[in-house]
């Protein structure tokens, strides 16, 4: 009778938990599911704002095939990589780096993480504008300190020239989100016991095997976690584009949600526009998905 009684009470507890969560569950799947059937919809029709009830003209798959075959958004999907995949291998040496040198307790420590931290916290067009004029290829202070290191006038045009301004690119987006990779890591190494590091020099372990057996082990999920994130934000690499190159010179800076504003608002083509928003959601969602899977089942990210 006892037991009964439990099993009422908590199936009493849980109905109630659901009915309090449930006002804010339906608002939460309106606002997601919503807006993705619409976009589902649009990306189905040849939605142009330049041509009248084009709305409600339905072309099926259509827009998906010739994203498919659109050359140019294939070099949008390179780009994003050639942009970001250095920026991503960096941002996890450096935030790594960075995060062990601040696990330690030292005098000045909470000033220099908040120094660290402050380029994460400036507005990316705020800091679209400062690297314009670090970068300018005249007048910026870079140009200027390298000539001065090498003794002559050195004039590289670093958002002007195509096989140099995305690789500027990648070095502002090293600059401003390693810190926020360094935080992430650094909350993973905080939440390692004392106690664990304090058993291996006991046994006589090494730096490196403490470094090489404990730390990066505990911390691989952590990593795991930064490497998602960083991904993600990279698929949405926008406004650094934008501000500082608008996807040029000759299109070596554009990225793939850059193309897809091009495509959906600066040539008017929403239904294109919302295709290849589709799949970019799909490929987003596949990525969480991958990790999810692999953390349940108690793999390493």
């Amino acid at each position: 009778m006892k037991l009964k009684k439990k099993k009422s009470k908590r199936t009493s507890a849980k109905k109630k938990s659901y009915l309090l969560i449930s006002p804010m569950g339906i608002v939460s799947i309106l606002l997601t599911c919503l807006p993705i059937i619409y976009s589902f919809y649009v990306s189905m029709t040849e939605y142009n704002l330049t041509i009248p009830n084009s709305f409600q003209s339905i072309i099926g798959l259509k827009n998906y095939v010739e994203a498919l075959q659109d050359k140019d958004f294939l070099n949008a999907v390179l780009t994003t990589l050639k942009i970001g995949a250095p920026a991503l291998f960096f941002e996890i040496i450096l935030g790594f780096g960075f995060a062990l040198i601040l696990n330690r307790k030292f005098k000045g420590r909470g000033l220099v993480l908040a120094l660290m931290v402050t380029p994460f916290m400036i507005a990316p067009g705020a800091a679209a504008l400062a690297w314009r004029l670090l970068f300018d290829s005249r007048y910026g202070p870079i140009n200027h300190i390298l000539s001065q290191i090498a003794g002559k006038n050195i004039v590289i045009d670093w958002l002007g020239a195509p096989n140099i301004a995305f690789k500027s690119l990648t070095i502002i987006d090293i600059w401003q989100t390693t810190p926020f990779v360094m935080l992430i890591i650094l909350a993973g190494l905080s939440s390692i016991s004392s106690d664990v590091y304090e058993a291996a020099k006991v046994d006589g372990a090494s730096r490196f095997q403490i470094f090489r057996d404990i730390t990066l082990p505990l911390v691989r999920p952590i990593l795991g976690v930064a490497v998602l994130f960083r991904t993600i934000d990279i698929i949405k690499m926008f406004d650094m584009c934008h501000a500082l190159t608008k996807g040029g010179p000759a299109g070596t800076t554009t990225t793939l949600s850059y193309y897809i504003y091009k495509q959906g608002l600066a040539y008017s083509r929403v239904g294109y526009g919302a295709a290849l928003s589709f799949i970019t959601l799909l490929v987003v969602s596949a990525l969480v998905a991958i990790y999810i899977s692999r953390t349940m089942k108690g793999g390493s990210a």
